[in-house]
């Protein structure tokens, strides 16, 4: 069990194509559709949990790279070399095709995104892995929010996606992060709390694309309101209002109306503890994004990224884990013992033995004089210089 992200995709109008074309023409722009659906994966490190006619079901070890690879999709999808009869035949136009504004080239692909745990086995007959729980079940419903030429992403996966963001722009370097620059390059907009079939609690969902691509489709997909679009330095401040056509707050989106960030932690302290990994984590995300200081940056506060950090370790994502701890060292607290140990534990637990013996020998003149956890670290450098293959160190 873990924590992924499920991207569900489909041909618009298939039924009526395949039977407007035949079998030969459809599949041959079947064919094309394939490849790119498999390149973009591939690029975007995603795992083909399988097919089903036209649609796949594709699985993600982080949000962003979802994110990443439906942004990617509907872009070179546009841009594809579809065969003249398909682009040139105005019988299907309202579905597929070319339209005359050029917003819509080839044919049309709904994908929709969703983030949370799972529970995952391998298929006896294909021998590949497949996923199985509620979040399969939502991940699907987003798909069926999502227009033709569409991206939709659950509230989930726009928590992580945002909450990833911050954590890069926090650590800093030279230049943006390929997450930074992916999101500037995304029009996110709310389409505020939606109720899916079979699912109890209505889920707010957004809507993603490339900036180029929105531009041409603004029209059919319907107006933006400018105050609902996610700029680079900072999340949206508010959603549509369904009934009043006006905006509510994002406050109103927090789970079980919690009130601060503090009440956030407590709250998600309580679900990591209780074997809910996934849910504590969208709710440390979460108190990452209340806690913002005026200049756009993450949270100052070293406890909130702590604590992410050792949900995604207990996830299985070592990259998000590895983040979190590094952010507290780089931008906050140089000589954080917990945060120093806990990133060598980190490593150690994904066989980076050289990177677990380094931090684990930094953390060492951190830890004072308290003989018990000077142990308990001495013991895992140890332990990882054997694992690593020095057993006289180890020794």
């Amino acid at each position: 069990k873990g924590v992924i992200s499920l991207a569900f995709t489909d041909i618009q109008g298939s039924t009526r194509l395949w039977e407007h074309f035949g079998e030969g023409r459809m599949k041959a722009l079947l064919d094309v559709h394939n490849v790119m659906m498999r390149k973009c994966l591939r690029r975007h490190r995603g795992y083909e949990v399988k097919t089903e006619g036209d649609a796949f079901m594709i699985s993600f070890q982080q949000a962003s790279k979802a994110v990443g690879f439906a942004a990617d999709v509907q872009a070179r999808l546009h841009e594809a070399k579809w065969p003249d009869f398909l682009l040139k035949d105005p019988k299907i136009g309202d579905i597929a095709g070319v339209s005359e504004d050029g917003a819509w080239r080839g044919l049309r692909v709904r994908i929709g995104i969703h983030t949370g745990p799972c529970l995952s086995d391998m298929d006896p007959t294909t021998r590949r892995i497949d996923y199985f729980g509620h979040a399969v079940n939502l991940a699907a419903r987003v798909e069926s929010q999502a227009e033709g030429g569409e991206v939709v992403i659950s509230q989930s996966t726009y928590d992580e996606v945002m909450g990833d963001r911050d954590i890069a722009a926090m650590k800093g370097g030279n230049g943006k992060s390929a997450i930074e620059r992916m999101v500037e390059g995304l029009e996110i907009t709310c389409r505020g709390a939606k109720t899916l079939k079979g699912i109890k609690d209505s889920v707010v969902c957004w809507r993603v694309l490339p900036k180029g691509i929105l531009a041409k489709r603004a029209d059919s997909l319907g107006p933006l309101d400018d105050s609902m679009v996610v700029k680079p330095a900072g999340p949206v401040v508010g959603v549509d209002d369904a009934a009043g056509g006006g905006k509510k707050p994002l406050p109103e989106f927090k789970e079980n109306s919690l009130s601060n960030a503090e009440e956030l932690c407590n709250e998600a302290v309580a679900l990591h503890g209780a074997g809910d990994v996934g849910e504590a984590i969208i709710l440390y995300r979460r108190a990452l994004e209340m806690t913002k200081v005026l200049d756009g940056h993450a949270c100052r506060d070293p406890t909130i990224l702590f604590n992410l950090g050792a949900a995604l370790q207990a996830s299985g994502d070592t990259d998000g884990a590895v983040g979190c701890f590094s952010t507290i060292l780089d931008a906050i607290d140089p000589d954080d013992t917990h945060a120093r140990v806990q990133l060598g534990v980190t490593y150690h637990h994904a066989g980076h033995f050289t990177a677990a013996v380094n931090h684990y020998m930094k953390a060492l003149p951190l830890l004072g004089d308290d003989p018990d956890t000077m142990v308990s670290v001495l013991v895992s450098l140890g332990e990882a210089q054997r694992d690593n293959g020095d057993i006289n160190a180890a020794i």
